[in-house]
């Protein structure tokens, strides 16, 4: 039997709120600054491939502790550059928030190697699931 995606994500240390909000920018903010309260720390990384106006409510939130720096996406697929992750990552980072799936019907392939690698920084890992990934 396969594992859900919460299992897989917990099964990394990964601590897992399954939370349902009708505003979704705002529990982001709110995740995103809980990392920046914790870690001290000035920047957050963020996907190429996310709703724009979804961002911009998010940065509002955010404003002015932190600084959003964006992530390239993969080719055509518009899932997460892990070297671009790479490049981004450094003891600024507070966290790294990514969106799963990256567009309908597109999960993000990257998901383990962001984790581990914004694990490695010290850098929390903030994912907005969206309601068809299985839990």
């Amino acid at each position: 039997m396969s594992k859900t995606y919460k299992e897989c994500l917990a099964s990394e240390g990964v601590t897992v709120l399954d939370l349902n909000a009708a505003d979704y920018a705002k529990l982001a903010a709110d995740a995103i600054m809980k990392a920046y309260r914790e870690t001290k720390k000035v920047h957050v990384l963020v996907p190429k491939v996310m709703d724009q106006k979804k961002l911009a409510e998010i940065e509002s939130y955010c404003a002015p502790e932190l600084d959003f720096l964006i992530m390239t996406a993969e080719g055509i697929t518009g899932t997460n550059s892990i070297s671009s992750l790479n490049a981004l990552l450094d003891n600024t980072v507070a966290a790294v928030y990514f969106e799963d799936p990256v567009a309908p019907g597109l999960r993000e392939s990257n998901a383990t190697a962001i984790i581990s690698a914004s694990r490695h920084s010290c850098a929390q890992v903030i994912i907005g699931v969206g309601p068809e990934v299985e839990r």
